[in-house]
């Protein structure tokens, strides 16, 4: 940027609150990694990954759960689960899988909210998947499976 000397400071301060203290290497390193084509590849394999492992995680609640009704599966790191209607109810789920060491999260408790879903919020779990390996998908599931098992006796 081009600005007379009087106006240097003042730019300087407007150009990091904008940027957000964002250096101009950085700036530069990502600039080349998008116009390079690299960040495409490295979305195209995130996508692969993460559908993958959205297919593990689909498969494994249907191994023990039946049919599974899931909601934002289209895209992103989590999905909302409704827990079938022979099952406790989303916090008692939460409750009985914490106790097995796998954390899922009740829809409208802390940062989730019921997405309109509001007759059935207490029937419905946020699972993460993007960032765990397709054998822990398995694991925790089947921990959850056996917890809701040893529940219902």
């Amino acid at each position: 940027m081009v600005a007379p000397e009087s106006l240097i400071d003042s730019v300087s301060s407007i150009k990091k609150l904008l940027d957000h203290g964002m250096d101009w290497l950085k700036q530069s390193v990502l600039a080349d990694f998008l116009a390079s084509g690299d960040y495409s590849k490295h979305l195209r394999r995130i996508r692969r990954s993460y559908a993958q492992r959205l297919g593990f995680l689909r498969a494994a609640l249907q191994s023990h759960f039946g049919d599974t009704e899931l909601w934002g599966d289209q895209g992103g790191m989590h999905v909302a689960w409704k827990i079938p209607d022979d099952c406790p109810g989303a916090v008692k789920v939460a409750e009985l899988a914490a106790t097995r060491g796998v954390g899922v999260y009740p829809v409208g408790h802390g940062f989730s909210r019921s997405f309109g879903l509001s007759k059935d919020h207490d029937r419905v779990v946020i699972l993460g998947y993007a960032a765990v390996l397709e054998n822990y998908i398995q694991e925790g599931i089947d921990r959850i499976a056996e917890a809701l098992g040893t529940a219902a006796q």
